[in-house]
């Protein structure tokens, strides 16, 4: 038995070293997998904490009355579009980190599957806030647009543009 797998002796003794490398590394990698998987849970929660509250804000300003105008020279709805394409960025990033765990051939079984829905989770999350956001700024548009002053009817679509453009 031995002398017929001596020719692959090499290639035998490399692949034993890296198992019982992988072994001795077990517990590196599990702190990693397990850092990982926590630092991503806490960052969904704060996600969701943060969703919440915007979600609260578009809802309260959808169902009140109001007689002021909240961004009446439209630097919140400019804020809050550059915050929802910041989490439109991450969230391309997470689908990356995601895909690069599910690829990772030191991740397999149950670490995988940990790492990858805790990714799933916090894209979620950031999907979730980036919905809340749009609602938010679609919310204080409309408020402000039914504050605004009523125009009279236009003769023609000259008169338009030019009052557009005043």
């Amino acid at each position: 038995m031995y002398a017929a797998s001596c020719k692959d002796v090499e290639s035998t003794v490399i692949n034993a070293c890296n198992v019982l490398g992988n072994f001795k590394d077990e517990g590196g990698l599990q702190r990693v997998v397990d850092e990982t998987v926590e630092n991503l849970t806490h960052l969904a929660c704060y996600l969701t904490a943060v969703h919440h509250i915007v979600q609260g804000a578009a809802e309260l300003l959808e169902v009140c009355s109001s007689t002021k105008v909240i961004d009446p020279d439209d630097r919140l709805s400019s804020i809050i579009e550059q915050v929802e394409n910041a989490i439109e960025h991450t969230i391309e990033m997470m689908k990356g980190k995601r895909s690069s765990a599910l690829m990772d051939d030191d991740l397999y079984g149950r670490n995988e599957k940990r790492v990858t829905e805790a990714y799933s989770r916090t894209i979620k999350a950031y999907a979730a806030l980036h919905d809340a956001a749009v609602r938010l700024r679609w919310a204080i548009m409309e408020h402000d647009a039914d504050l605004s002053p009523v125009s009279d009817a236009f003769e023609n679509m000259e008169d338009l543009v030019a009052s557009l453009s005043a």
